[in-house]
């Protein structure tokens, strides 16, 4: 098995409902499964873990980055947040059988069901990810207290709590989607 990761164009993605300040850009990676028999390769994604020795099995991956920015400033009595966004950078890491299409009609057809279960369980991390950034950014637009110091704090208890939902939200996921395939 050769693995190396193909880099595909960064896409910026502003789903309907996605608010101004969240800023998504999603990209896609692949990595060759190089096997010549479908049961091959359903093998090789049961036993792969794109993550490192020792981490879970994944047969795609997505690794995101969620970064707000804030400005605060005095307003009247206290202080308060009067610019805000929140980046978000997604890479999904797919597989890729390129001898798929040298394998027979029935083989290719499973080959898609496999790719597109993997593909679309990648794409819920994706959206778990946006969604929680959005929450974010709605929690980090509302902030006032008395202090400049306050706001700060409150804006870093924010983040801190977004990224532990979505490692819960994201685990939460895997719990109930599985991670095994059939040939």
């Amino acid at each position: 098995m050769i693995l190396f990761a193909v880099p595909v164009a960064g896409q910026s993605v502003r789903p309907p409902g996605v608010p101004e300040g969240l800023n998504v850009v999603s990209r896609e990676e692949r990595y060759e499964l190089v096997a010549e028999r479908l049961g091959q390769v359903v093998e090789l994604l049961n036993e792969m873990r794109l993550e490192g020795e020792g981490a879970a099995f994944s047969q795609g991956l997505t690794d995101y980055r969620v970064t707000p920015q804030w400005k605060f400033e005095v307003l009247g009595e206290g202080c308060g947040i009067t610019a805000v966004s929140v980046d978000v950078d997604i890479t999904i890491t797919l597989p890729r059988w390129r001898a798929a299409v040298h394998s027979v009609a029935d083989e290719q057809l499973r080959w898609r069901e496999v790719l597109l279960r993997i593909t679309r369980h990648e794409y819920r991390h994706r959206d778990i990810t946006i969604e929680v950034a959005a929450e974010l950014l709605t929690v980090l637009e509302g902030l006032e207290a008395g202090t400049c110091t306050a706001v700060r704090r409150a804006a870093e208890s924010a983040l801190a709590l977004a990224r532990a939902e979505l490692k819960r939200r994201h685990a939460a996921f895997d719990a109930i989607d599985g991670r095994t395939l059939d040939a």
